[in-house]
């Protein structure tokens, strides 16, 4: 009886052995195919505007093991990642072992105020998305609003909701006409900005988006001029506008 239980016992025995062995060459295969084989190689980024792809790679890649495909995959696919500034969310594509895609989700910046050397971006509804002391080139800088106790994820401030509102709208309107601004002064109740080096007094808010509609026709006439346009007391009956050359 001792003899049968013996012999069971080793049975057993060599079945577990075999069983880990096979595990163990497993994973032995993983580890060599995940360290050569799925190495990344080939990267293409998309979806980028405020980094370029080099200075986005170099933050990916600052983390030795998103060198390995499947480890990237996993980080901004499956696991918490880190946060970036001026990121919302990567997706990573395998398009194969060595090669993948990258598409970046930039969170929504319209403008900024500065305030103490501080850069505070804020997005269409006027909610403060990234504090930094980087200069964003792109975004359109507003000077008039009260900056004193803003923060990150804060409305910004204003003593008049109604000229925030009419800012906001403004904002919108230059994106849809196709006109940069590169920067947006606040005053009282009234409103200036820059574009093309041609300052543009819109004034209070009053026929905005016919206001705007009409500057992107003209604006187009003046490619290469600097001057002064003021549309304060413009209104739909108007039939000229006068531009001030400098």
């Amino acid at each position: 009886m001792k003899i049968k239980q013996e012999r069971r016992r080793k049975r057993i025995l060599k079945r577990l052995l075999v069983i880990l062995c096979t595990l163990a060459a497993f994973a032995a295969v993983f580890a060599l195919m995940f360290f050569f084989v799925f190495k990344v190689k080939t990267v293409e980024i998309e979806g980028n505007e405020i980094y370029d792809d080099a200075t986005l790679s170099d933050m990916i890649f600052a983390d030795p093991k998103c060198g390995y495909t499947l480890y990237l995959f996993a980080k901004y696919n499956i696991l918490t990642q880190k946060d970036m500034p001026f990121i919302s969310d990567l997706e990573v594509k395998m398009n194969s072992p060595r090669s993948v895609s990258i598409v970046v989700y930039e969170k929504a910046i319209i403008g900024y105020v500065k305030s103490e050397g501080v850069y505070y971006y804020f997005d269409g509804d006027g909610v403060v998305t990234e504090a930094s002391d980087t200069l964003v080139e792109t975004a359109t800088e507003v000077t008039g609003l009260d900056t004193e106790n803003i923060s990150e994820t804060m409305s910004l401030g204003s003593t008049d909701d109604d000229v925030l509102e009419y800012l906001l709208d403004l904002t919108k309107l230059l994106e849809k006409y196709e006109l940069d601004a590169s920067s947006i002064s606040v005053k009282g109740n009234a409103i200036t900005f820059v574009t093309d080096d041609i300052t543009v007094k819109l004034g209070k808010n009053s026929y905005t988006e016919a206001k705007v509609l009409r500057l992107s026709e003209i604006i187009k006439n003046l490619e290469g001029s600097s001057g002064q346009i003021d549309m304060s007391e413009w209104t739909k009956s108007s039939d000229d506008i006068v531009f001030q050359k400098s």
